[in-house]
């Protein structure tokens, strides 16, 4: 269980991070080309909006997979585990080619002109033969050493209870939508089949002059208030039966040509979209924004459409004020795609067809979609490859105490190296010491040479300290190896 929980948690925080990061450069970076007023093309508005809110569900686990950007990084510890850093070994130290002793050629550097026999009889004091002799081959690997300031196990806690919360809503949020579908279903049951063969005359005129051939239901419902449409594969228009009583066919025919609208542009499915981003993902508040404003957009370009498909913009408008007073202006359940959509939009909606301002869109053409789509998978590479992202690591390490084969054999190949380091160190620290007491004592090579050995001998022991304060069955060997380098 703590190895799998060990992986979770920093996946769903990296994956969260990240989405979060992503989506808030795209979604802001549309609100700030939007929000000045710069656009006035409702095609371009819509599209950017829903671009934006979609592109950071994709680029965020893409990014996750291919790890082609440098992320940010943070540890986290495993309170059931003990913190642990990992610092790569040098490579295996041999005999035959020990960097540990002084070359001729580093000797005569270091001290210059030598007098005759002099440097033979330096080096013959310390055999090399005798030094390389308890150099002992090891592999590389990696050494565990405990760091000098562990991480708050109060930290792994926390981003364990963050974690948690994430997939907590994620759930909370399906379970939210599958209820609403539920209940929705239901008052979808007192609906009955529209009977009336004018109305049904009126649709099909309607789909005849888009060019739709797919088969649309249309039912009418004592408890709807107002018309709706919906489905994802059966395609549903629901008139309130009071509509088909009191208005008369021209403004039946702009409130059907309006709903068939949100079918034929495929707002039933982002109307899926908008309430999977708000339920499952609300932890970017931005979702919320980017709905609201991707169907006011929409609810404009449907006028449009149905003003283009010979519907009368003044009779859609009428119908749009006779539906709102009979609603009060009362919000509509986010289940279907209703007549007034947001009511807070409905006077600038009644305003544009009264004003004659459903023009056709540059903006909806099929070459500007494929101009958008073009843009939008640059901009998706240049997240993945370029943008930053976030990486949540778990420093997870089986005890040192429950004796493990495994551990023990890492611990004891770890201690060779540190000693082969330190023997080694020894040889070149004689070598020096012959060196220096053969030549003149104010030799400045020498004395860089020395320090720079030095440094290396306070990194071992410190390394061989760090060792010997680990808890574990090696606690013996790395105290020898302490021993050696004093």
């Amino acid at each position: 269980m703590s190895s799998e929980l060990s992986t979770l948690v920093p996946i769903t925080l990296t994956l969260a991070s990240t989405y979060l990061l992503h989506s808030t450069l795209l979604l802001g970076g549309v609100w700030l080309i939007v929000r000045p007023g710069r656009i006035r093309s409702e095609a371009l508005k819509e599209r950017l909006w829903k671009l934006a809110a979609v592109l950071g569900l994709v680029t965020a686990p893409l990014q996750f997979v291919l790890n082609v950007s440098q992320p940010f990084e943070l540890t986290w510890a495993n309170q059931s585990t003990e913190e642990a850093s990992s610092v790569v070994a040098p490579p295996a130290v041999k005999p035959e080619s020990s960097p540990s002793v002084i070359s001729e050629d580093s000797r005569e550097e270091v001290a210059g002109p030598m007098i005759d026999g002099q440097f033979e009889q330096a080096t013959a004091a310390v055999p090399l033969a005798a030094r390389q002799a308890d150099i002992v081959p090891v592999e590389a690997g990696t050494i565990n050493v405990a760091p000098d300031r562990k991480p708050s196990s109060r930290i792994g806690r926390f981003l364990t209870g963050v974690a948690g919360a994430l997939i907590g809503i994620l759930c909370v949020g399906i379970a939210r939508l599958l209820y609403q579908t539920i209940v929705f279903s239901r008052h979808l049951k007192g609906c009955a089949v529209v009977r009336e063969p004018f109305v049904r005359r009126m649709l099909d005129e309607i789909a005849g002059r888009g060019s739709v051939r797919r088969p649309i239901r249309l039912l009418t419902s004592a408890s709807f208030r107002q018309p709706a449409a919906f489905g994802l594969f059966r395609w549903t228009i629901v008139l309130p039966e009071e509509l088909l009583h009191t208005f008369d066919a021209t403004d039946l025919y702009a409130l059907l040509a309006h709903e068939m609208s949100h079918l034929v542009r495929g707002d039933a499915v982002w109307l899926w979209v908008g309430r999977i981003l708000c339920s499952c993902v609300p932890i970017q508040p931005l979702n919320f924004v980017a709905r609201r404003e991707w169907r006011k957009s929409s609810e404009m370009l449907c006028d449009q459409w149905a003003v283009g498909h010979s519907a009368n913009g003044l009779a859609l408008a009428r119908c749009l004020t006779r539906v709102a007073e009979s609603n009060s202006l009362s919000v509509p359940r986010l289940q279907a795609l209703w007549a007034l959509g947001t009511p807070s939009h409905l006077s600038q909606r009644v305003e544009r067809l009264l004003d004659g301002a459903c023009e056709n869109d540059a903006w909806g053409t099929p070459a500007r979609r494929r101009l958008l789509a073009i843009a939008a998978i640059g901009i998706s590479t240049a997240l993945v490859c370029v943008a930053p992202r976030t990486t949540v690591l778990a420093a997870v390490r089986e005890p040192l105490s429950t004796g493990r084969v495994e551990d023990r054999a890492v611990d004891s190949t770890n201690i060779g190296l540190l000693r082969n380091d330190l023997r080694a160190l020894s040889a070149e620290i004689d070598d020096l010491s012959h060196l220096v007491q053969s030549r003149h004592p104010a030799n400045c090579r020498a004395s860089e040479l020395a320090k720079r050995i030095s440094t290396r001998a306070s990194e071992l022991k410190a390394r061989s300290e760090k060792l010997v304060q680990a808890p574990g069955p090696s606690h013996d060997a790395a105290a020898e190896a302490s021993h050696a380098a004093h």
